[in-house]
């Protein structure tokens, strides 16, 4: 995969063709020392002001300025001319190849006046015309075959054309011209982004990343009509693939066709953050947002069996109490009363709490039971299990066993770069398909002795810098913080995230940073998140705390761990542990 610069193509570049090559270039097969900038300006362009090549390519067999036509191309009267997907036509008084060799001649000579001297003096230069959407038959005087990729080439490898391009710039040129080294392409990758490239900023990469994230894939499109056809629905699927937007769509609509629909999950904040979205609009029936231990709660509250239920929990433990006595007393509340009973129940986030013990609950909250009842279930049955470790496997396979069960396989929250470090560091095996190219995952490495405090407040102010809004960053820790750390972040102006925040992240309206556990932040999102110290990634759990702290960014991903761990992810950067295993539960 070739590297690109910028990572993402911005949102206001219009040219279909451009965006297409993007895709190319990106994804040609055996260029994985190659660098393509996009959208290079160069300001010492010989006959104009100011001049930008479409691609420029730095790969073994040498540099080239690749310019881009889409649409229809023709020259009439010594006029070229290019006609768009809108039918508008752009006249220009260069020819494609005059304005690709223009540029390739200011880039050559601006790369040998800052080298003077040495093997970047030498490289091959060359330039080619690409027009993907017509077979460009006629070149004209000053053009070539060799130079153009068109609809002919598109049943090739992108390499193939480059190939091409390089053998025939060298027999064209006079002397010895040489290729690239990888070494001498990080040479002029540094000089020409560095000269030339106007880089977006972090404000304009998050904008482009959540555009393009924020489209409903096909698979979820499939999903939604597999949910209208069938009563009770399971569907599974890695951190940021979609579960939860499919959630509240099939809870919206379940309620808009006159339904009464309890919508669940384990996490308070969450819950509180689609209380907000599902109330914006009106319903036929009714749709209740609840998180599991609130619901129960509130069940019980308002039954026969309250002092009861107090009266024993006041002898249980913690865990007794959530695990067996609000599940069993919640059961038996809801049996009392009609009013607790839904038509449909829709569940996200479900293996936090996935027991047999809640099953038992839940069927008396539906009409019908579990059995013949009408429920969606969303859940990751790997990955995110063990964070909590409240999933049983008999309880999963009996909603299995009464149920239609779907695989979402496509990434549509993480960029390329983050799914594939968070899969990486956890271990996953979960295979996921990312659309969308983001910036590189950024980790940063501290000392045991100093803490993750130090490097976090760094950040932060080269995030400040960069204008990047305080909603659109959160902060998430795998335990709370200490008595010390928790100074330093209220000395930073970092606030915890509390239920009145949940529905502002990643709006300018949230005027603060906010940092949260990994567990309180589960089925949550934002654009810009720093999970700071990291210890291990070698513990089932520490590796869970991994996977979901580190999906939940969507275009920036900042990771502080702790220096030996990182060096350990230094040496095994496929992701396998010294256990030889990559599955996230198979290590205790």
């Amino acid at each position: 995969m070739t590297q690109m610069i910028p990572t993402t193509i911005n949102s206001t570049v219009r040219s279909g063709a451009e965006r297409r090559l993007f895709k190319i270039i990106r994804d040609a097969p055996d260029t994985d020392h190659w660098v393509c900038l996009h959208s290079l300006g160069l300001a010492r362009h010989q006959k104009k002001r100011r001049a930008e090549i479409d691609f420029v390519l730095l790969t073994h067999h040498g540099v080239f300025a690749l310019e881009v036509k889409g649409g229809r191309i023709k020259c009439e009267n010594g006029v070229w001319c290019s006609v768009d997907h809108y039918g508008q036509v752009h006249r220009k008084k260069e020819s494609p190849f005059e304005q690709a060799a223009s540029a390739m001649f200011a880039l050559e000579k601006a790369t040998r006046d800052h080298f003077k001297t040495g093997l970047l003096t030498q490289t091959l230069f060359g330039y080619g015309v690409i027009a993907p959407d017509v077979n460009f038959s006629t070149v004209g005087g000053d053009g070539d075959r060799e130079l153009i990729y068109d609809t002919r080439d598109r049943v090739h490898p992108f390499t193939a054309y480059i190939e091409r391009l390089g053998s025939f710039t060298r027999s064209a040129q006079a002397g010895r011209r040489r290729g690239l080294t990888k070494e001498r392409i990080a040479d002029l990758v540094s000089f020409l982004r560095g000269d030339f490239v106007l880089v977006p900023d972090a404000k304009v990469v998050i904008d482009d990343t959540r555009l393009q994230l924020d489209e409903l894939t096909k698979e979820q499109s499939g999903v939604l009509d597999a949910l209208r056809d069938y009563p009770r629905v399971m569907v599974d699927g890695g951190a940021g693939s979609g579960k939860t937007v499919l959630a509240i769509r099939t809870a919206r609509r379940l309620a808009k066709h006159g339904d009464r629909v309890l919508f669940l999950c384990y996490n308070k904040l969450l819950a509180s953050r689609l209380r907000v979205r599902m109330a914006s609009e009106q319903y036929a029936g009714e749709l209740v947002v609840r998180h599991l231990d609130g619901h129960f709660e509130e069940l019980i509250d308002a039954s026969s069996l309250s002092e009861e239920f107090e009266s024993k929990a006041a002898k249980a433990d913690a865990t007794e109490r959530f695990n067996e006595l609000f599940p069993l007393y919640a059961g038996l509340a809801a049996s009392e009363s009609d009013s607790a009973r839904y038509d449909a129940i829709v569940i996200d986030e479900a293996q936090d709490f996935l027991t047999e013990r809640r099953l038992e609950a839940l069927d008396e909250m539906v009409v019908g039971g579990l059995e013949s009842g009408r429920w969606r279930v969303f859940l990751d049955s790997e990955n995110q299990a063990a964070l909590y470790e409240r999933m049983e496997a008999a309880a999963v396979d009996r909603l299995r066993q009464l149920s239609v069960s779907h695989a979402l396989t496509v990434n549509c929250r993480n960029t390329r770069q983050i799914a594939a470090d968070t899969a990486s560091l956890s271990g996953s095996k979960k295979s996921m398909i990312a659309r969308v190219d983001g910036p590189p995952v950024e980790f940063i490495s501290y000392r045991r002795e100093t803490g993750w405090i130090r490097k976090l407040e760094s950040l932060i102010q080269r995030l400040r810098k960069q204008d990047v809004s305080p909603g659109r960053i959160s902060i998430l820790t795998p335990h709370n913080p200490s008595e010390q750390e928790l100074k330093v972040l209220e000395r930073l102006g970092i606030i915890s995230l509390t239920e009145s925040d949940t529905p502002l992240l990643g709006t300018p309206q949230l005027e603060h940073i906010t940092w949260s556990t990994v567990s309180g932040f589960k089925g949550l999102e934002n654009d810009v998140v720093i999970l700071a110290g990291v210890k291990d990634a070698r513990q089932r759990w520490w590796r869970a705390v991994v996977y979901v702290g580190m999906s939940r960014a969507r275009s920036n991903l900042h990771v502080i761990l702790e220096e030996e761990c990182n060096k350990a992810r230094q040496r095994n950067p496929s992701g396998e542990h010294e256990s030889g295993s990559s599955d996230i539960g198979a290590l205790l």
